[in-house]
């Protein structure tokens, strides 16, 4: 009998319908030098999510465009994992809810786990395990985070650089798709991108205060930036290490959409040519756990990921987090 593996089938998106540009912000902000902005960050607008508009609304729509695409049934598919740093509600998770909106079989496994921008590369370590143990065969990965919900207005740092959105993968029993993986993490750093309302340990958060900072996002981009520089290209290495390859094995390469200054250090420290890389911040901006594959999907539709191409996929950032995926994309992919 032959071994199991996991292969990617399909990746679909959805983005809130408002876009936010930095006209806007440069209007509402007279102060801030969005060319400046634009320099380190990339992004020229992003997708925000309305008022009542969150993480599982769309995840929905990228599971549906997702489903009708490859004509997918509900009743084939017997799980469902999503990664979410801004679920719907403290409990329950956003997967029970998803479930239930998408007519997926009570059958189906379904659970949340929280991660941000390593987020999707554990979600594909954990499909590969579940698939390859035989306890499932159909899974849909969903990323789904509406940072801006977190955001304080003002915070020029934040609110120029981050996105809504929602990814939704299908990964299925087949061809030997999703290879090597590596994980790795350093809760030295979780400091250097909090939020300190929410949890039990400060309490909930208080919807209507806006002065306090605990309600909020707080981001080190300094350390961020410095902890990128000083472990991803290390960890780069050491992946394709252990699988017995180098950087000229690799036909693409896919990082987590941080930031043009954090992917510009990526590929200056690495040596990798821009054919080797992809980006699409300007018009979506860092959408933390759906970047990776939003940008796989992306780079297909733009006819730069094709049948046959290995490519290596990093995340990195909240946590410390941070891990590596090589992924041979087959000819199932679509």
């Amino acid at each position: 009998m032959s071994a199991r593996a996991a292969e990617i089938i399909a990746i679909d998106y959805a983005c809130p319908q408002k876009v936010e540009t930095n006209l806007d912000l440069q209007q509402a902000y007279p102060g801030w030098d969005m060319e400046s902005v634009v320099k380190k960050t990339g992004v020229y607008q992003r997708h925000i999510a309305g008022p009542e508009e969150c993480a599982s609304d769309l995840a929905y729509e990228a599971c549906v465009k997702l489903m009708d695409r490859v004509a997918v049934s509900p009743v084939s598919i017997d799980g469902l994992i999503v990664c979410t740093e801004s679920p719907d509600y403290v409990l329950p998770p956003n997967a029970p809810l998803l479930q239930h909106r998408l007519g997926l079989p009570r059958s189906v496994a379904a659970f949340d786990y929280t991660l941000a921008c390593s987020g999707y590369v554990y979600g594909l370590a954990i499909c590969k395990a579940f698939i390859e143990a035989g306890l499932l065969e159909n899974v849909l990965l969903v990323t789904c985070d509406t940072y801006s919900k977190y955001i304080r207005p003002d915070d020029r740092g934040a609110r120029t650089l981050f996105g809504d959105a929602a990814a939704a993968t299908l990964v299925r029993c087949g061809e030997r798709g999703i290879g090597e993986l590596d994980l790795a993490t350093d809760g030295s750093g979780a400091k250097a991108f909090i939020l300190r309302s929410g949890g039990c340990r400060n309490g909930v958060r208080h919807q209507h205060n806006h002065a306090l900072a605990a309600e909020y996002i707080q981001m080190d981009g300094l350390a961020v930036l410095t902890f990128v520089k000083k472990e991803i290209p290390a960890f780069t290495r050491s992946l394709l290490r252990k699988a017995h390859l180098d950087l000229n094995d690799i036909d693409l390469f896919i990082f987590h959409q941080a930031s043009k200054i954090a992917m510009d250090q990526l590929q200056a420290a690495l040596g990798l040519p821009c054919h080797k890389t992809f980006s699409n911040l300007e018009k979506l901006g860092n959408t933390v756990s759906s970047s990776i594959p939003i940008a796989i999907h992306d780079a297909w539709r733009a006819g730069k990921l094709k049948p046959g191409m290995l490519t290596l996929l990093v995340g990195f950032g909240v946590g410390l987090s941070w891990g590596g995926a090589l992924v041979r994309w087959t000819g199932n992919f679509r």
